[in-house]
């Protein structure tokens, strides 16, 4: 077994959610407060914005249309965590690592939440759905 350990950490937890705004009303009542601006992702059809609750980071991702990735998953479960993020300082060797043990879903692609850093999601069977993002300064 592979024992290697990539040079990762989390960043944030990403949340499918129906409406930033009410959303954004129950985590400001469990301590959490806006930390980001509201971004539109045209990649992502979506609207973004980011809480934080001490060192803890939720990224809010609500759909602007039916093309939204997290469509699906808001019709059949609702609001919902739905992806872990690990940022690094090392993008294109995590990235390379991963397409080894993992299924590349989206290719890196830059982030308008993140001033055009990249990311990537993967999806692992044993962890499921998650994203690599480029650190940097």
């Amino acid at each position: 077994m592979d024992t290697r350990c990539l040079n990762t950490m989390v960043d944030h937890i990403g949340y499918a959610v129906k409406s930033l705004g009410k959303a954004r009303e129950f985590l400001k009542l469990l301590g959490f407060s806006v930390s980001s601006v509201e971004v539109i992702d045209e990649l992502q059809n979506s609207r973004i914005q980011f809480m934080t609750n001490g060192q803890t980071k939720i990224e809010l991702i609500e759909p602007i249309n039916e093309n939204a990735p997290i469509v699906n998953l808001l019709r059949k479960v609702g609001s919902t965590p739905y992806h872990f993020c690990f940022s690094t300082d090392e993008f294109d060797t995590v990235f390379e690592e991963l397409k080894k043990k993992a299924v590349l879903i989206v290719d890196q692609v830059p982030a308008k939440a993140f001033d055009g850093k990249r990311i990537a999601f993967f999806y692992n069977k044993e962890i499921g759905l998650f994203e690599i993002l480029e650190k940097g300064e």
